[in-house]
């Protein structure tokens, strides 16, 4: 109780904001991080909005309304803060024309390095689970952006020794489902 006490008051609300933000400018570059901020009583942390501009500025290509971390119970026990799953809501995605913008925002991303990268033995920590809630995405056509979505989407990347595994599962808000499960080995996906 006491640590949930310090952790969601607003010293330490403020310095963890600060620090979630010098961790996404680490990983993505220019962000902009809203001022929303606050720990739960199971330690989830939520933020948000975040917004993901292309590399050297122009608008914005990924736009979370609000994001929730969940750490892993295993690492709090252990001192360190891991996050299990993260949730990201109210996703809208601008790739650009051709998807060159969101190309741009994942090439930053792999130049960066990937979290917890591993080993090819398949060592390192787990990635946590991705959940999207409301994603939408918006391709250029015909001089508008036609919106495709909204759709939910859980996505589990393993590691292997034969190298990575994905599992993905999408969900149409108006109905319908799709799965992939998808290996990595030597020759790619």
């Amino acid at each position: 109780v006491l640590a949930l006490a310090i952790a969601s008051s607003a010293p330490a609300e403020r310095a963890l904001r600060d620090r979630i933000d010098a961790a996404l400018r680490a990983r993505l570059g220019d962000v902009r991080l809203g001022e929303h901020v606050r720990v739960d009583p199971l330690f989830r942390v939520s933020f948000g909005p975040l917004e993901i501009p292309r590399p050297g500025g122009g608008p914005t290509v990924v736009r979370v309304g609000q994001a929730v971390v969940r750490p892993s119970a295993w690492a709090l026990l252990g001192g360190r803060a891991e996050a299990a799953s993260v949730v990201l809501a109210d996703v809208r995605v601008r790739p650009g024309p051709g998807g060159g913008d969101l190309r741009a925002v994942l090439d930053r991303l792999r130049a960066r390095g990937a979290p917890g990268a591993a080993a090819e033995d398949g060592g390192g920590r787990e990635l946590p689970r991705l959940k999207l809630r409301g994603l939408v995405v918006a391709v250029p056509f015909r001089d508008e952006a036609l919106e495709l979505g909204p759709v939910d989407a859980d996505v589990v990347l393993a590691r292997a020794r034969g190298g990575a595994r994905l599992r993905a599962d999408l969900s149409l808000r108006s109905g319908g489902r799709v799965s992939l499960d998808a290996e990595r080995g030597p020759d790619g996906w």
